[in-house]
């Protein structure tokens, strides 16, 4: 459950996702689902229920939880002044990885999905998708 004040935006939502599945909340604005991602993804504490992700509770143990999860937002957040690689390894080291690793595995990343000819652009007139 999520509330706000005295208005509910989530109330009484099951999910289960199996190891291996991809999914997507969809629905029309006003549904709850970007509070749900909050609390999933533990930005936003849930404020009644109970919420397990992984097994763990979002609140005790959100480091480790967003360690292992991958989210697609609706809007990028990379960050425009940055080159491609700049904003992935800035990204690797909110999750404690150190500049050496997250510069090698950068550059891992970028030549598994075949943009290592753009790993020094700016990331502003790459395709969104």
């Amino acid at each position: 459950m999520k509330r706000f004040g005295d208005f509910t935006a989530v109330d009484g939502i099951d999910v289960e996702v199996r190891a291996g599945e991809a999914f997507g909340f969809l629905g029309p604005n006003g549904a709850g689902k970007s509070s749900t991602m909050r609390m999933v993804g533990c930005i936003s504490p849930p404020t009644g229920g109970e919420l397990r992700i992984l097994g763990m509770d979002p609140v005790a143990d959100g480091p480790a939880i967003r360690a292992r999860l991958g989210v697609c937002p609706q809007l990028d957040n990379l960050d425009p002044e940055l080159t491609v690689r700049e904003n992935l390894t800035v990204y690797a080291r909110y999750f404690g990885i150190s500049r050496r690793a997250a510069r090698e595995r950068a550059d891992e990343l970028l030549d598994f999905v075949q943009l290592s000819e753009r790993a020094d652009s700016k990331v502003e007139p790459l395709s969104g998708g």
